[in-house]
């Protein structure tokens, strides 16, 4: 059986249909990188820290939760980081369409508005 916690780790690899970009996490630069069709690198997005659980990718906005210390990152460039929710305990999984956060937690769900 798969616990909660291996599920949340992300395994690595997303595909961006719209923008046909593949992206992969690498852990070791702290970044993860998108690649076009062709194999060339298309974009590298440094994160904050190595220990994350979660990325959610809404472009130009990357995405990252890191469960130890349940805070939600929103990193919009190479140099600007925003953390979004810090505090918010027992965070399982969230989402993000537009500009609404949808936070899954033990005792339900709650959204957050984004200022783009």
């Amino acid at each position: 059986s798969l616990s909660l916690k291996s599920l949340l780790i992300p395994s690595g690899i997303y595909f961006d249909d719209a923008k046909n970009r593949l992206w992969i996490i690498n852990r070791a630069q702290q970044q993860i990188e998108a690649y076009l069709k062709n194999g060339n690198i298309d974009k590298i997005v440094k994160l904050p820290s190595a220990q994350f659980n979660r990325i959610f990718i809404a472009e130009p906005d990357i995405y990252v939760f890191n469960k130890m210390n349940s805070q939600i990152s929103r990193i919009q460039d190479q140099s600007m980081i925003e953390y979004f929710i810090p505090g918010q305990k027992n965070i399982l999984n969230f989402f993000i369409y537009d500009s609404l956060m949808l936070i899954l937690k033990p005792n339900g769900m709650y959204l957050y508005q984004i200022d783009k």
